[in-house]
């Protein structure tokens, strides 16, 4: 019976109380999520007309509070992205952020994104993004920060810099619901272009 109990604490009401906050984590996009994931895909376009690929894997992130057990849900978002270039270049990011406005489903809901660079370097990179879920999309701006880390043609500055963003340079993209060979086939086709 004891361990009854404490499975039901620890899982059944926990579990319960995330379905009843958090319904949108199962209709994400439009779509069924069961698995509480959305995965996108779409062409990043700057303002000087370069183009990129990004993917993007979000899922809610349930921050557990260790000193009473406590539950924060609905606003935080985990996950990883890519991006690549019309050279053949691909950088991976680690992705966190926060979502409001959602209940029972995500369009209309705001987010807010950071993509900070993978690989654990001593400087990472950062891109922060804000935009709106619109129906099955997920539109974004990158606040002009991606412009300070990206060269002409597509390739990472050779070192992290941190300078106010400027503001006639940003760049944007539209994330579809789209798997890692979608990414692939939209990688593909930049470079041949």
């Amino acid at each position: 019976m004891g361990c009854l109990v404490s499975f039901t604490c620890a899982v059944v009401i926990p579990a319960f109380f995330y379905v009843l906050t958090t319904p949108w984590t199962f209709h994400m996009g439009g779509r069924w999520t069961p698995l509480v994931r959305w995965d996108g895909v779409g062409r990043l376009r700057d303002s000087a007309g370069f183009e990129y690929g990004m993917y993007a894997r979000l899922s809610p992130y349930v921050n557990v509070d260790s000193r009473d057990g406590s539950m924060s849900v609905c606003c935080e978002l985990s996950g990883s992205s890519q991006v690549c270039t019309a050279g053949g270049a691909r950088y991976a990011f680690h992705l966190n952020g926060g979502v409001s406005g959602a209940w029972l489903h995500s369009n209309g809901a705001k987010l807010n994104i950071a993509l900070t660079e993978a690989g654990h370097p001593k400087l990472p990179r950062q891109f922060q993004f804000s935009g709106v879920w619109r129906g099955p999309d997920i539109v974004l701006d990158d606040q002009r920060f991606m412009i300070d880390h990206f060269l002409p043609g597509g390739n990472l500055t050779p070192n992290p810099i941190n300078r106010t963003p400027i503001p006639d340079k940003h760049a944007k993209v539209t994330l579809s619901w789209g798997s890692p060979g979608d990414f692939d086939a939209l990688c593909a086709s930049l470079a041949k272009h």
